[in-house]
């Protein structure tokens, strides 16, 4: 059986890596999508492999929020955190889905995270 694991969508790669590292090192799985097109590709293939989806807001092609009611007709119950340089506090809802502050710090995307996936 596959382990569930965090899709990290940015496309940005220094921020896939650092968010993809940090989560690993707090004990998640993680996977890395370079744009919301990759990521879609990753949830067909294995649609309940995936635990929560982390995703950037602004990407070329798909934005993160395109990308959250996308990947939700794929797995409908599918937690959801954006991140962005333009959310004004961690945890304040954004279209209905959290949003972790960029640049964030190790505490504010694990503890966001941990509260995503209860």
């Amino acid at each position: 059986m596959i382990e569930p694991e965090i899709l990290v969508v940015d496309d940005e790669p220094s921020v896939r890596s650092v968010a993809k590292r940090l989560l690993e090192r707090s004990g998640y799985q993680a996977l890395e999508a370079g744009s919301g097109e990759e990521a879609l590709r990753v949830l067909h293939q294995q649609p309940y492999a995936i635990a929560l989806l982390l995703t950037d807001i602004i990407m070329p092609g798909l934005s993160g929020t395109q990308l959250a009611v996308a990947a939700r007709k794929v797995q409908p119950a599918l937690p959801v955190v954006l991140m962005s340089g333009y959310c004004s506090s961690v945890g304040e809802p954004l279209d209905g889905y959290q949003c972790l502050p960029k640049p964030f710090k190790r505490q504010e995307l694990v503890s966001l995270v941990a509260e995503a996936l209860r």
